[in-house]
């Protein structure tokens, strides 16, 4: 029934509205001045929070009445628009750059992929993965096959050439493994190995190695960490395709994500908004969810992202690589999506032949703390630890642990055989 412009004002007289009152054709409702919303009662007004949706702001959002506002985290700097955060560039500072692996060679990028220059020839088969401890000024990269594995680590000023490159030579073999990933607070590695379902851990040398993950994971893909929370992600698509979280000793296991899921594959961090970005190559998607598997929103999907190989994050951009397997001769292309405007369409920067392997090289991207629980203590032990300290829960904490063979004594620091 259509009302008349008398019973519709009439209406409008009833509801008593706090701010205002919209006259339709079918009906009248209240509503409300910017930054609000309509309360329950459906007549009264009540401050939205702005902070509830994704990408409000780039990194610190804090609600006020009627609005919000957005900040940014030390080292980066609010750009015009509000709600942007770049990094700032003091006198000195190194530019952030992308650097790029495959079986060929190592090399790196700006991040608008332009100046590619070689960092290191490989000429080797099988999978690279690459990561890096900024305050070492160390890139580290693995060379695994189905026969053989081997951990290199360069030093690198300011990645103008590797200098001073050695072996890591591991406790456990490293063929079979899928990814890799460095605490960057402890220096320790991070491994998944896709062939004996496990993720496992060694210290800085690769004198202790041991087993953190492994019921219940059937083919681990990515990892990912994050030292300050003391925390450890990664992707599994075998039977239950799946995201997991879990402390950086193995302990808290906790699935984030299951349902709409298929064939995850890499994934990245947010280390200040405490979100989870991961691509599915089946699903053909990049999604987020936050640090509790909370929130979950769609970044892209479609073919111009199936088969990403490796992501990585930095400011307001995700940048991925990504190759057809089904073509006569795959190239690896890398991309530059904006995440937080999701309208907006990827952005192929370059292609790259055979580098599938990806990471943001910057300061920031790691951040760093006075003191952790596994530091070295005056014996020369991390954390106070006989073979291995890992952090857990929080850069705050930590649990020693024991290579093969031995057991943790009772003060739960030493090592017996």
């Amino acid at each position: 029934m259509i009302l008349s412009a008398g019973e519709l004002l009439s209406a409008c007289h009833e509801l008593r509205c706090r701010y205002g009152c919209i006259m339709t054709r079918n009906g009248t409702f209240c509503f409300c001045a910017d930054g609000f919303e309509v309360g329950d009662d459906g007549t009264s007004c009540r401050d939205h929070d702005e902070c509830a949706m994704y990408g409000a702001c780039s990194q610190t959002c804090s609600n006020t009445y009627g609005s919000y506002r957005c900040s940014c985290a030390e080292g980066y700097a609010l750009q015009p628009d509000g709600r942007s955060c770049r990094a700032k560039q003091d006198p000195g500072d190194s530019r952030p750059v992308l650097l790029l692996g495959g079986p060929s060679r190592i090399v790196q990028t700006s991040l608008n992929g332009t100046g590619l220059q070689p960092l290191r020839s490989l000429a080797a088969n099988g999978s690279v993965w690459l990561d890096f401890q900024q305050s070492q000024e160390t890139v580290c990269w693995l060379l695994s096959t189905e026969s053989s594995g081997a951990l290199r680590c360069a030093e690198t000023r300011n990645l103008r050439g590797f200098t001073r490159e050695r072996e890591i030579r591991t406790q456990r073999s490293l063929q079979n493994v899928e990814q890799m990933a460095i605490d960057w607070l402890t220096g320790n590695f991070y491994f998944a190995d896709r062939v004996n379902d496990k993720i496992f851990v060694c210290d800085r040398r690769g004198e202790t190695c041991v087993t953190i993950v492994q019921l219940d994971l059937y083919n681990p893909k990515g990892i990912a960490v994050d030292p300050l929370m003391g925390m450890l992600f990664f992707t599994d698509y075998g039977n239950v395709a799946k995201l997991e979280r879990c402390n950086m000793d193995g302990s808290n296991r906790t699935r984030l994500v299951d349902h709409r899921i298929e064939q995850p594959t890499a994934l990245t961090l947010d280390l200040l908004k405490k979100l989870v970005y991961w691509a599915d190559a089946y699903l053909d998607y990049i999604e987020v969810v936050d640090y509790n598997g909370k929130n979950r929103h769609s970044i892209i999907q479609g073919s111009q992202v199936s088969y990403i190989s490796a992501l990585s994050l930095f400011e307001d951009f995700l940048y991925a690589t990504h190759s057809d397997p089904s073509s006569a001769s795959p190239t690896v292309e890398l991309l530059q999506i904006h995440r937080f405007n999701i309208t907006a369409a990827p952005r192929t920067l370059t292609s790259l032949g055979n580098s599938p392997a990806l990471c943001v090289y910057h300061k920031l991207t790691q951040p760093k703390v006075r003191t952790h629980s596994c530091a070295v203590d005056s014996y020369g032990r991390a954390g106070g630890c006989s073979h291995l300290c890992l952090l857990t829960g929080s850069y705050k904490s930590r649990s020693c642990r024991c290579r093969t063979g031995y057991i943790l004594g009772s003060d739960g620091q030493s090592c017996k055989s």
